[in-house]
C-alpha cells in the first residue's frame, strides 16, 4: 500500500530524499527474517523505509505517522522477527544512522549508547578502560539499546553481568504520539546514572520482563551498567568467519565443560557454583548445538552427529563454566573449587583447560558470544519457551521440552536433534536460570514450517500451565489466545498491558507485532 504523497514528501523533508525509500527492491529486503514464526521467511513488506539520525528527526517522523494514521516500527540491528513490520500501511524506521557511543563513565560504571551500537562495538571500547558489558544470547552483533529497552536481554555472561532489563538506567524515549520523554535521573538534568524517579518509575511501565518489542514508541538513547574486565585492553583475533579464535588465550581466564551422570547432580552443581561465586559465566548447550559449536561447517557437524557420540543416552548433562580473575593464581584457585564441586557431584571436567588452541576458540566464544553464527548453519532456526526460574524447574523444562519435540521430529517436520537442543543461561550469580528449546525447520518445506509453528504454539500454550513452570516469555504473545490464557492466570496482566498501550498509543500506530496483537477496545485483542 503506497503512502499518501504529502506524507512521503514530509518524510523526505525530515531526513533528506536519500534517507527514505519506497522502492520495492529495498522494502522487500526489510521483510525477510530467518527465524520461524510467520509461516514464511518473509513478513509484511513496509510501505517505506526511513533512516533518521537524531531524536528530533525520530520525533518528527512519528508525528507525521500520527497525522496520516500510518503505522511505524523501530528497527535497530534487526535480530529476529520482532524487528519487522507486521501489518500493512506501516513504515519501518531503521535506526542504523544512530550508531554512537555517547559516553563511558568509568567512575559511575555506565555507558550511554544509541540504538545501532552493537554489543561488540561497545565491548571493544569498554575493554580499553578495563570494563565489559552484558552481551545478549543473540550475539555481539545485536543492539545494546534494543536489549535494554525493548526485548528480553539475557546473555551467556549474565551470571556475572546481570541481564539488560536490570542493567537499564536512564533512557530517552519518543512516545507513540511523538512526545520526547527522558526518564530517571535524566528527567531532572542529573545525568544518566539512575533509571528510576523522581516520582513513579516509568522503566517498569515500558520495559517489564520481555519488553514492548516496538509497541510503545521508539527508544533513542539509554544508559547501561558496565562491569569490571580483568583481561587485556585489546583482543587480537585470528581466523575467518565464522571460525574466529583469539590470537592467544587470555591468561587469567579459563572455559571448561563439566559432565555429570544425572540431572540431579547437574542441578546440585549449579547451586554450589553460585554459592562459591567462582564463575563469570555458567551455561548449558543442547547436544546438537555443542556439535555445531565444535565444528567448522554444517557438513562437518552433520558427519560428527551421525556418529552417535553426542546422543543424550551416551552423554550425561553438562555445564560450560567460565572462570577468570585478576591474576592466574586467582583463576587456578577458582578451578580447584570447581574441581571439588565436580567431584562432590560425580562430574568430570573436560574442555582442554591446558590446551591453548582449545582455549583460544572457547574463550573467544564466551567473550564475543559467537553462538548465533553456528546455530543457523543447518537451516532456519526457531526457539520456544524462554522461561526463568529455579534450577530444578529449568532442568525439568529441558527434559519435557525434548519430549514434546520428538513427535515433530518423528514426522519429519523438525530437524532430528535427538530432541535435546535446549540451551540454558545461569543469571546473576546463580540466582536463577533462563532456558529455551531450540529447533530447526526447512523454510522451503511447507510441512516443516507448519510443524515449527505448531510446535511453538503447543509447547507455549500447554507445557507451562500443565507443569506449573514460569511464563514462556518468548511465545506468550504468539497468539491472542495464549496471551489471554496466561493473563487470566496471572493478575490479568494482558489487560493491564492493553490499557498501557491504549493510553500511550490511542491510534495503535506503534507496530505492536509480538507485544500486543492489535487492540480494538479494552479487554480485546
Amino acid at each position: 500500500m503506497a503512502l499518501p504523497r504529502e506524507a512521503y514528501r514530509m518524510l523526505e523533508d525530515i531526513v533528506g530524499p536519500e534517507n527514505v525509500s519506497e522502492d520495492e527492491a529495498i522494502t522487500e529486503c526489510y521483510a525477510f527474517n530467518a527465524t520461524c514464526g510467520a509461516g514464511s521467511a518473509y513478513w509484511t513488506r513496509p510501505a517505506a523505509v526511513i533512516l533518521p539520525q537524531t531524536v528530533e528527526e525520530v520525533q518528527a517522523i512519528v508525528k507525521v505517522c500520527n497525522r496520516f494514521k500510518i503505522g511505524f516500527k523501530a528497527h535497530s540491528t534487526g535480530w529476529c522477527a520482532w524487528g519487522n513490520v507486521s501489518r500493512d500501511n506501516s513504515i519501518l524506521i531503521d535506526l542504523r544512522r544512530m550508531n554512537r557511543i555517547l559516553e563511558i563513565d568509568v567512575k559511575n560504571q555506565y555507558a550511554v549508547v544509541e540504538p545501532y551500537v552493537t554489543g561488540g562495538q561497545l565491548q571493544a571500547e569498554l575493554m580499553k578502560v578495563g570494563y565489559d558489558c552484558c552481551i545478549v544470547g543473540a550475539g555481539a552483533n545485536a543492539s545494546i539499546l534494543a536489549g535494554c529497552t525493548s526485548c528480553w536481554g539475557w546473555g551467556f555472561n549474565s551470571f556475572g553481568y546481570s541481564i539488560h532489563a536490570r542493567n537499564l538506567l536512564a533512557m530517552e524515549w519518543v512516545t507513540p504520539t511523538g512526545e520526547i520523554v527522558r526518564t530517571g535521573s535524566l528527567s531532572c538534568g542529573a545525568g544518566w546514572f539512575c533509571g528510576d524517579g523522581p516520582g513513579p518509575s516509568i522503566r517498569g511501565l515500558v520495559r517489564g520482563q520481555g519488553g514492548p518489542l516496538g509497541g510503545l514508541g521508539i527508544f533513542t538513547k539509554c544508559a547501561t551498567k558496565i562491569y569490571h574486565w580483568p583481561g587485556p585492553r585489546e583482543i587480537q583475533i585470528d581466523g575467518r568467519a565464522p571460525n574466529y579464535v583469539l590470537a592467544k588465550p587470555v591468561e587469567n581466564m579459563a572455559i571448561c565443560t563439566v559432565v555429570f551422570p544425572t540431572w540431579e547432580n547437574f542441578v546440585n552443581a549449579l547451586y554450589k557454583i553460585g554459592d562459591a561465586e567462582i564463575a563469570f559465566s555458567v551455561s548449558r548447550y543442547g547436544l546438537f548445538d555443542a556439535v555445531l559449536s565444535a565444528t567448522g561447517s554444517a557438513k562437518e557437524a552433520y558427519e560428527l552427529w551421525k556418529t552417535g557420540k553426542f546422543l543424550p543416552e551416551r552423554r550425561g548433562p553438562s555445564l560450560i563454566v567460565g572462570v577468570r580473575g585478576d591474576s592466574r593464581a586467582e583463576v587456578e584457585w577458582k578451578l580447584k573449587v570447581l574441581e571439588d564441586i565436580a567431584k562432590e557431584e560425580s562430574g568430570v571436567i573436560s574442555g582442554g583447560i591446558a590446551d591453548p588452541d582449545i582455549q583460544r576458540r572457547r574463550q573467544f566464544g564466551y567473550i564475543k558470544i559467537d553462538r548465533p553464527a553456528v546455530t543457523f548453519r543447518p537451516s532456519q532456526l526457531g526457539s520456544s519457551m524462554g522461561s526463568q526460574g529455579a534450577h530444578d524447574m529449568v532442568m525439568k523444562q529441558i527434559q519435557i521440552g525434548a519430549e514434546w519435540k520428538r513427535p515433530y521430529i518423528e514426522k519429519g517436520q523438525l530437524l532430528d536433534d535427538a530432541g535435546d537442543n535446549a540451551y540454558m543461561m545461569d543469571i546473576e550469580g546463580g540466582a536463577f536460570s533462563h532456558v529455551e528449546e531450540l529447533f530447526h525447520i526447512d523454510p522451503c518445506d511447507p510441512e516443516s514450517v507448519k510443524g515449527g509453528i505448531e510446535f511453538i504454539e503447543t509447547i507455549t500454550s500447554e507445557v507451562p500451565a500443565k507443569y506449573h513452570f514460569s511464563l514462556p516469555s518468548l511465545g506468550i504473545y504468539f497468539t491472542p489466545q495464549i496471551a489471554r490464557k496466561y493473563g487470566e492466570m496471572c493478575y490479568n496482566f494482558h489487560l493491564w498491558q492493553q490499557r498501557i498501550k491504549q493510553s500511550l498509543d490511542p491510534d495503535n500506530l506503534s507496530d505492536p507485532s509480538h507485544y500486543l496483537l492489535g487492540v480494538t477496545k479494552e479487554g480485546e485483542t
